[in-house]
């Protein structure tokens, strides 16, 4: 396909990073190592990775243990223990230098063409994004893909965006690219997506799955009060969204946020009745396996 070939224009220098990724590393020593080296056997070479660890942990040495040294990787630390994830992302904002910058939690991995594919459709629409499965570790199988199309490319509009089963992790020109709120700890991905249609219409998906999301039991997402810390997180949102503390400019983006908060609201809430049922139940296999039944 043309677009997996990038032009250098005449202002890139030969040194030019192309892609950024931000690594957020919390309690990560037993997945970072698969994390970091879906990122070095990228196709696209010219990237930098860097890991802004969260806890105690010396991530750098595990990874030299791992045998993953790679001059393009570089450590920063965030400025406070669990200051979360957002915070985190926003210290790599501050000191990535690719012209683009997209997101790889230290639980989940690339596939190998994932930068080549998607950089230049981002350099070129502002936004791009891949399909994705999730993968359940208590389970030990996939779930999804997340989009079912015969397609390769399609254009995602802001509410299916927003209320993706799986958290889309947009891949943005580095002008374009949103502040996380640090305030969040759940929906924040939401809330970042939500900017990215303050800059464009619609986002060019690629429909190859180039992406893995890994379901972790002990993580707050997918805690046992998944549905509790939702549904409040949910209410507090369209709460700040009447009173326009979102600070979202686009009365169109606006309104189609507060549809999308209100639908998942509600599809957590029936997520909640069928975890009653079967507490094995992750909140992706359940919408997933809605759209199955259908």
């Amino acid at each position: 396909m043309s677009w997996v070939h990038i032009r250098r224009s005449r202002r890139q220098s030969p040194r030019t990073i192309l892609a950024s990724i931000l690594m957020p590393a919390f309690r990560a020593r037993k997945t970072i190592a698969k994390a970091v080296s879906s990122v070095i056997v990228q196709t696209l070479r010219s990237w930098e990775l860097l890991v802004i660890t969260d806890d105690e942990n010396d991530y750098s040495s595990l990874i030299k243990k791992e045998g993953l040294y790679d001059s393009r990787i570089h450590f920063l630390r965030s400025r406070a223990v669990a200051s979360g994830p957002s915070a985190a992302l926003n210290m790599g904002r501050e000191s990535a230098r690719g012209l683009v910058v997209t997101r790889l939690d230290a639980d989940d991995w690339y596939e190998p063409e994932r930068l080549a594919t998607l950089v230049p459709i981002a350099l070129r629409h502002g936004v791009a994004a891949d399909n994705v499965v999730a993968f359940d570790d208590r389970k030990r199988r996939e779930i999804g893909p997340w989009l079912r199309t015969s397609r390769p490319v399609i254009n995602v509009d802001a509410f299916n965006i927003m209320v993706a089963p799986i958290p889309c992790l947009l891949v943005f020109r580095h002008d374009i690219l949103p502040k996380w709120d640090e305030d969040l700890t759940f929906a924040e991905d939401v809330i970042f997506n939500a900017r990215a249609f303050e800059h464009v219409e619609t986002v060019p998906v690629v429909t190859d799955c180039l992406w893995h999301y890994r379901i972790r039991n002990e993580s707050l997402s997918h805690s046992a009060n998944l549905h509790n810390v939702a549904d409040a997180v949910y209410a507090q949102l369209l709460e700040e969204y009447d009173t326009n503390q979102l600070r979202l400019n686009n009365p169109r983006v606006q309104r189609i946020l507060r549809y999308a908060l209100i639908y998942k609201r509600s599809l957590n809430r029936a997520f909640c009745s069928a975890y009653s049922r079967d507490p094995t139940i992750s909140f992706q296999e359940f919408v997933l396996g809605q759209r199955e039944a259908r």
